[in-house]
């Protein structure tokens, strides 16, 4: 799935417990499993509010096993992915992401 115009991916999530996915060109998700029944993209402006592009620096965090991942120290979590197909997350404190399901087994932020 490919982000609109004027737009990067920040993270991507993929269905069926798929959590192996690839960005390309910065602007287009593409998960890696199969099977798979959906693909999510979640896209932001690549401009500033002084309408200059940006170059965003991302990293990932991931754990298996737990219910909260957090981002390294300086990064803000702008999506989440858990494993089982849950798709009920949230972000707590702007840099940790929470699996709102037990049973998951993993959980990952895109920061």
């Amino acid at each position: 799935v490919r982000c609109v115009q004027e737009t990067v991916v920040t993270s991507c999530a993929c269905g069926m417990t798929c959590g192996t996915y690839k960005t390309i060109n910065s602007n287009q998700c593409h998960c890696l499993c199969r099977p798979m029944d959906w693909t999510q993209a979640h896209c932001v402006s690549a401009r500033d509010e002084n309408n200059n592009f940006m170059q965003l620096v991302s990293t990932r965090a991931s754990a298996n096993g737990v219910q909260m991942v957090a981002c390294p120290a300086g990064f803000t979590a702008t999506g989440c992915s858990c494993g089982a197909g849950v798709g009920s997350w949230d972000i707590l404190n702007g840099n940790v992401c929470r699996c709102n399901s037990p049973g998951h087994g993993w959980v990952s932020a895109q920061c």
